[in-house]
């Protein structure tokens, strides 16, 4: 046995991409623990979390540990030697001890007590039980209001439907675990009628939470359409707390209306006076349209807080997914979709011929098939459909039009000119990808082919693990950038597939000046993917990031086009694409000043991150002042009447009494010279007069943690701080709240109520906020309702007992 001790196999799973790879390594066994603890960091800095995590089970006697979640960092020093730190945090996420604790690992058992007074304190708060960022329901006893409390909980935030409480198999499990035959069940009415309960009723500690916290929060709103058909905005709180973020959907208003700018505004005012958060709101965040800057216009007049289009802030993905449709529409030919549009209230049709079908080739008709096919539409459905896609439909079509047409202007002024074969051959690329990415998902002989293709030619780890084509979304530009990336990672297989004639697949077939550009666009588009993927992390994207992000973008179209060896086409793309990112670079600079604001309210950046990347000197002094004006309009307290000049005849005034011996010139050489004011070290002169500040690479320390750690000593410039460095950069909250809206309701519950509907959202939104309470909902459900019937048992069941 000691030579299997000495080299023992390693069984280790790991997956890749879809498949599961089985690795066999032989060599010697781990160290032990004993060993571990013995070794410097430099010697452990490679091993494995829970082995160090273990080996601190040797020294580590003090009992306060075992209160902590611990967490291994790594980290490495000027001088190349490399530190391994333990952090400690409360298992309860207690807010009074939130505060996470640092040892180095060498050092972790040295000086415990104050940790474990910590701790026992903690534990006394909470009774030794875990607690979430919203209080567990975690019980000593059982209590019927309770559990329909839990129960309705759980059906609005985990998306069960209510007909759950109902299902046999539910019963019989409840009454397993209670050891009671005889426990009583809501029934699914009931359930509803809990969440509306609840929902009403935990409505105060939205209000009382905020209050007590008494600083800004940010808004996100967007609109759309529910399962239910009806049509709503969303309401969406961002906001910091303790150094934490946090968003939660605040309501979901139903619109009666025209969806008016002013009417939007006057919906989103009530319900923000309706929690008494209208006092808190700073920032506004909505995607470009233009009906969302009458929205801020008019908001600006029920919030005498919001200022308008000055703290309006633009979602940076909109605008983003703007310029990739600017760069996509030179390789992408829009077919018209052929409709069948019958007349309202009659059964005959006429087809729609403006098509231009007959301008088409065999292969292109075959194109449009597959990517388009033919619908049938009644007029008032087609009417109802192009006002629905206004607003941000429009404006993006606009403003694509318009800036192709100055881009190809532009380079062709430099003697840059897409030749028409050039300009024909690029507009195929991409609906031959998409056509062909249909067909081995629709036909089913295409895809079975398709299969064994690529079980003959595995796809090509450099562009990712697909085994198959990605298919396009209308809605998304990303999954163009995931159709290239799958087809050049599958471009064997592809070519495989299309060697068989029986398939009939020859429109679909790039031609090798087709495949170039494709491979070009796909390299293009990476660009953007990159930033994209940076802000659509589960964590909330910050507008701290925005100036930065957008900076490197126009960097990479700049060199795409002043670079020789890209087909022109390219070229013009590049410039189409960096002009809309220049439109709304300006368009964030010179309508809002949160964006500059929150770069200059980075400690690490402050107004040197300006010089830094060459920006005109007047506008970092209009940055300066920005910046200066919001911490004294909204963040800096008057001044107190201690530091306000003496009134004449108060001690130590020009009028006091003089001393006897101070006359003639002692009188004035017995004066000392006053002492120089002291400096206000909140403020926000002496802030930007200072240098940036290096954030602790060791730690990790956000933006938000720093000034955290700073509210107790400059009090208002950290709530600046915290203001700015928690505000939003997308309306991605408010489409996560929507997605999650989609699982609320089953295909069979579209007659659900908009008010059940509502409650149901916005109670499984705060069910994750810090203010949730089970003993307040416990207290509802008991207040608010009647105890459930005993359950009702059948005859044959009273016999048998």
């Amino acid at each position: 046995m000691r030579p299997f001790l000495r080299f023992q196999a390693q069984l280790r799973l790991s997956r890749r991409g879809s498949g599961l790879a089985l690795l066999l390594t032989m060599g010697p066994g781990k160290p032990g623990l004993k060993k571990v603890s013995q070794m410097s960091d430099n010697e452990a800095f490679g091993l494995p979390d829970q082995d160090i995590l273990d080996s601190l089970s040797i020294t580590q006697k003090s009992p306060a540990w075992s209160h902590y979640r611990r967490e291994v960092r790594r980290s490495q020093m000027s001088d190349n030697s490399k530190v391994i730190t333990i952090v400690y945090r409360c298992r309860h996420n207690e807010p009074k001890h939130s505060t996470a604790h640092q040892r180095d690992r060498l050092k972790h058992s040295q000086g415990t007590s104050n940790l474990l007074n910590a701790a026992r304190a903690c534990d006394r708060r909470w009774n030794g039980q875990p607690q979430t960022s919203a209080q567990a329901p975690v019980l000593e006893r059982h209590s019927e209001a309770r559990h329909r409390a839990i129960i309705a909980v759980r059906c609005a935030a985990r998306k069960r439907t209510f007909n759950s409480v109902a299902d046999p198999e539910y019963l019989t499990e409840m009454q397993l675990v209670s050891g009671n035959p005889n426990i009583r069940l809501p029934s699914p009415h009931t359930v509803q009628r809990d969440v509306e309960r609840l929902y009403e009723g935990m409505a105060a500690l939205v209000t009382s939470y905020f209050k007590k916290r008494d600083r800004v929060v940010h808004v996100v709103i967007d609109g759309w359409t529910a399962p239910i058909h009806t049509s709503n905005i969303g309401i969406v709180l961002v906001w910091e707390d303790n150094g934490k973020l946090y968003r939660t959907l605040l309501e979901l208003v139903k619109l009666t209306e025209r969806h008016t700018g002013e009417y939007l505004a006057m919906r989103v005012a009530k319900t923000l006076q309706l929690y008494q958060l209208d006092r808190y709101m700073h920032l506004l965040n909505q995607d470009n349209a233009s009906n969302c800057d009458t929205t801020a216009v008019h908001l600006a007049t029920h919030i005498t807080t919001f200022r308008g289009l000055i703290e309006r802030l633009r979602c940076l993905l909109h605008a983003v997914q703007i310029v990739a449709n600017m760069i996509e529409s030179f390789f992408n030919k829009q077919y018209k979709r052929k409709r069948v549009t019958a007349a309202a209230g009659t059964n005959s049709g006429s087809a729609d011929t403006s098509s231009g079908a007959d301008l088409l080739d065999a292969d292109e008709q075959e194109l449009r098939e597959i990517l388009t096919g033919e619908i049938e539409t009644d007029a008032a459905e087609v009417q109802a459909q192009s006002i629905a896609d206004g607003g941000r439909a429009e404006h993006d079509g606009r403003v694509a039009k318009t800036i192709r047409e100055q881009a190809i202007a532009d380079m062709a002024a430099v003697g840059i000119v897409i030749s028409p074969s050039e300009a024909a051959a690029a507009l195929k690329v991409l609906p031959k990808h998409a056509a062909l990415a249909n067909k081995t998902r629709d036909s089913g002989p295409v895809r079975n082919a398709f299969e064994k293709a690529v079980a003959r030619h595995p796809p090509q780890p450099l562009f990712g693990h697909y085994q198959h084509i990605h298919p396009r979304n209308a809605t998304r530009w990303d999954s163009d950038y995931r159709l290239l990336m799958s087809s050049h990672a599958l471009r064997e297989a592809i070519d495989s597939l299309l060697q068989i004639r029986d398939l009939k697949l020859n429109a679909m077939k790039l031609m090798p000046q087709e495949w170039s550009l494709s491979t070009n666009l796909r390299d293009m588009l990476a660009s953007i993917h990159e930033l994209v993927q940076r802000f659509q992390q589960n964590n909330v994207p910050l507008i701290i990031d925005v100036f930065p992000a957008f900076a490197q973008l126009q960097r990479d179209l700049i060199t795409m086009v002043n670079l020789p060896t890209l087909p022109n086409v390219c070229r013009v793309a590049a410039h189409a694409g960096y002009l809309v990112s220049r439109k709304y670079f300006s368009r964030f600079f010179e309508e809002c000043d949160a964006y500059t604001t929150a770069i200059v309210m980075c400690p690490d950046r402050k107004l040197h991150w300006f010089v830094k990347h060459q920006w005109p000197v007047d506008a970092i002094e209009l940055v300066r002042r920005r910046a200066i004006d919001n911490f004294y309009r909204r963040f800096k307290p008057p001044l107190s009447t201690q530091n306000q000049p003496l009134a004449p005849g108060q001690p130590g005034s020009s009028t006091a009494p003089i001393a006897a011996m101070n006359i003639g010139v002692n009188r004035w050489r017995s004066i000392s010279m006053p002492a120089p004011p002291p400096i206000d070290v909140d403020d926000i002169m002496e802030y930007l007069n200072t240098s940036p500040v290096r954030l602790p690479r060791d730690i990790m320390m956000s933006v938000l943690e720093y000034w955290n750690k700073e509210l107790a000593a400059t009090p208002c410039l950290a709530k600046m701080g915290l203001a700015y460095a928690s505000a939003p950069a997308t309306t991605a909250d408010a489409e996560r709240a929507f997605s999650e809206g989609r699982n609320q309701v089953a295909w069979n519950q579209r007659a659900m109520s908009s008010q059940t509907f509502r409650a149901k959202m916005s109670l499984g939104a705060w069910a994750d906020a810090p203010w949730f309470n089970y003993n307040v909902a416990e207290d509802i459900i008991s207040h608010s309702s009647r105890p459930l019937r005993p359950l009702r048992r059948s005859p044959s069941e009273e016999s048998l007992s």
